[in-house]
């Protein structure tokens, strides 16, 4: 084994960031259960705590037209894979799980779904938007 190789491991993303294409900012919100006056539950979105205005990439994922015909209220839908500047253990499929959102560059976004390297220096991030039909 390379006793170097990890070192070499933790420059990659400072290099990478270093290229200017991490533009972006995301924050990341996670649902808060309420009770308003009347005692019915609001539901709303707190920011995370150190996880927000992280710098990261955003790009479509993949070809980005998904019109559906058999689906009158949903009028489009957005997926966008996003590229984090380093290691963020929270943002996982288990906060996808619990409903988080993602506003990049001040769209939000679902929390679909999101992954770590093998080495902890990366975490990419599967987001959608859906626009709904209003009657």
């Amino acid at each position: 084994m390379q006793q170097g190789f990890s070192h070499a491991l933790s420059a990659i993303m400072p290099l990478a960031v270093q290229t200017g294409l991490f533009i972006s900012l995301a924050t990341f919100y996670a649902p808060v259960q309420t009770q308003g006056v009347t005692g019915n539950f609001i539901g709303t979105f707190a920011a995370v705590s150190g996880m927000v205005n992280i710098a990261c990439m955003d790009a479509p994922d993949g070809f980005s037209a998904t019109e559906r015909k058999s689906v009158p209220d949903v009028l489009a839908e957005r997926f966008r894979h996003v590229l984090l500047t380093g290691w963020y253990p929270l943002a996982s499929n288990a906060a996808a799980g619990l409903g988080w959102q993602v506003d990049v560059d001040g769209t939000r976004y679902d929390l679909l779904g999101a992954e770590s390297d093998s080495q902890h220096t990366q975490t990419r991030l599967k987001l959608q938007r859906v626009t709904v039909a209003t009657p």
